[in-house]
């Protein structure tokens, strides 16, 4: 590259004190794009995106009996290969054991979201690989989507019905589970403090939070200290599971106080490598998804990779506490 252009500098015939301005001039001008071209890559979030109302939804769930089968993606939105592998696993593993319906915790579009309802994306990584699946899904947002119109995901009218966006913070009610979607790349004050709401007036049997950011990770991003500050304290020993993706992989971490911590961000995103890390009961570089199968006394999570084939697998069980109330006990992890 170098040689290139100081040839190209050479061609134009200009004075040697000419030249060294020019050629200084075309570094900063290479500077610059490569800059902007970062910026892009790494993404900006709008003001329309920041000024968004806190405006938290509860939906009731139907048909929520006595079991309840949740699938589990995170990271997915690339159109590639590797999400179209990991869609057909989930068809054919639906077709075997249906779910009940899905979550996504988040980066749902890369590398910047969409731009409108209408964008091709919707078409291209959202109906094709899930809108066939007869699934719906309940999705949350990660930091790609904010780098896009966060409103057109919300206001996205599904032709298959699979896309089902209430709003950024809501909470799916039944009798069995009641699982809270919040807004990790948007952690405003109220949110937390209307999660604790949410959990304290929950009677569910058991209680689920999901998002897109870990509090805890053994991936590239590593541990949230805003996280593990703000959101920790308010769901440990609340809440079964916390199920967040951003890292490109599975984990499965020690449980805190009885919350136990689920990373499931291999849906199509490029990976990432791991680093050793004590927390971790089970972590793998791998393209695949998460599974939650949940009735009155347990809570099977299971994690398949692209082609579906189980590659973990662990129980959470609920105990009597101090309290009289149950809660989650701190289950081994079974890697299979």
């Amino acid at each position: 590259m170098h040689d290139m252009l100081r040839h190209w500098i050479r061609s134009l015939r200009l004075p040697q004190r000419g030249r060294s301005i020019w050629r200084l001039t075309v570094v900063i001008c290479l500077t610059a794009c490569l800059l902007i071209g970062l910026t892009g890559c790494i993404g900006r979030i709008s003001q329309a995106n920041r000024s968004l109302p806190f405006d938290p939804k509860e939906v009731t769930l139907a048909k929520a009996g006595q079991s309840v089968r949740v699938l589990v993606i995170g990271d997915f939105g690339m159109g590639n290969q590797a999400q179209r592998d990991v869609a057909n696993a989930i068809a054919a593993l639906h077709k075997a054991r249906p779910f009940s319906f899905g979550i996504t915790v988040g980066d749902n579009f890369y590398e910047h979201g969409v731009s409108s309802v209408a964008d091709r994306k919707w078409e291209a990584r959202w109906e094709k690989p899930y809108g066939v699946l007869g699934i719906p899904f309940y999705p949350t947002l990660g930091n790609h989507d904010y780098y896009g119109d966060v409103q057109a995901q919300l206001d996205y009218k599904s032709p298959s019905d699979s896309w089902r966006f209430p709003a950024r913070q809501y909470v799916l009610r039944s009798a069995l589970v009641d699982l809270v979607a919040i807004d990790t790349t948007d952690p405003r004050t109220e949110q937390y403090a209307w999660l604790d709401r949410i959990l304290s007036a929950s009677n569910a049997r058991w209680k689920i939070v999901y998002g897109h950011h870990p509090i805890f990770s053994a991936g590239t991003h590593g541990d949230n200290k805003e996280m593990e500050r703000e959101l920790l304290p308010v769901i440990r020993g609340r809440v079964a599971l916390y199920v967040a993706g951003h890292d490109h992989d599975l984990q499965y971490l020690k449980p805190v106080d009885g919350t136990h911590l689920i990373v499931s961000g291999g849906g199509g995103g490029r990976l990432r490598q791991l680093h050793p890390d004590p927390r971790a009961l089970f972590a793998r570089t791998i393209y695949g998804f998460t599974t939650l199968e949940i009735d009155a006394s347990r809570i099977l999570v299971e994690m398949f990779d692209r082609n579906g084939q189980r590659i973990f697998q662990t129980d959470i069980f609920k105990e009597p506490s101090r309290s009289g109330a149950e809660q989650p006990t701190e289950a081994e992890a079974v890697a299979r």
